[in-house]
């Protein structure tokens, strides 16, 4: 459990948002005659820890459209800003509040949409998985070569499998599952770690397991 001085310090690294300032009220400063018998000293401060909570804004986008005065049928559209997924509703904030969800907080993709529901929004579990999966492809794919780059200049790669059943492989289902793996990768941990979650192709150095049989 935190105790209080510890949640004080913990306090302090929040970056302050609203301060309210409190005073004494002008009646009882007038009425006591306060204003000629005191004088005001530097105000003393303690904080408590507010919550907002999910907070949903919808962006609207108005594209102004120009037509000649002329009359020649020419129309100009002012150029549009370029979307996270074409005509999708999804923005980045979004799909990254929902992959943290996922991956950080490991909150299922239903639950997530049964929250998004209490708070008036209607988002499937499909829909939301289309986003992962597309965000990820065109996105975060980058991001993944990059760690292999690193990966790949180690001499040692610590390696380590989970099982998992895959249901549709290449758009077929499989009746029943196919049992397969998903490697975790990791290189040395004294310069530069880091992770990944598949390795292809072939490695000059040494990788390492647990040894199970």
């Amino acid at each position: 459990m935190m105790s209080a001085r510890s949640s004080q310090r913990d306090f302090e690294k929040i970056f302050c948002a609203k301060q309210r300032k409190i005073r004494l009220a002008f009646f009882h400063c007038f009425y006591y005659d306060l204003f000629s018998r005191i004088k005001e000293l530097p105000p003393k401060v303690y904080k408590r820890l507010h919550i907002i909570p999910e907070t949903f804004i919808v962006d609207e986008h108005h594209l102004h459209v120009y037509a000649s005065k002329s009359n020649t049928g020419d129309i100009v559209t002012a150029p549009r800003p370029a979307d996270l997924f074409r005509n999708s509703i999804a923005t980045p904030a979004l799909v990254a509040s929902i992959i943290n969800g996922k991956y950080v907080n490991a909150l299922p993709l239903e639950r997530q949409s049964k929250t998004f529901k209490c708070n008036g929004i209607n988002l499937n579990s499909n829909t939301m998985a289309n986003w992962v999966i597309g965000s990820s492809e065109q996105y975060l794919s980058l991001i993944y070569d990059r760690l292999h780059e690193h990966i790949y200049d180690s001499k040692v790669i610590h390696a380590d499998e989970t099982p998992v059943k895959v249901m549709r492989i290449e758009g077929k289902k499989i009746s029943g599952g196919r049992k397969t793996y998903m490697w975790v990768y990791r290189n040395r941990p004294r310069k530069n770690p880091r992770r990944s979650y598949s390795l292809t192709g072939s490695h000059p150095g040494v990788p390492t397991t647990q040894g199970n049989s």
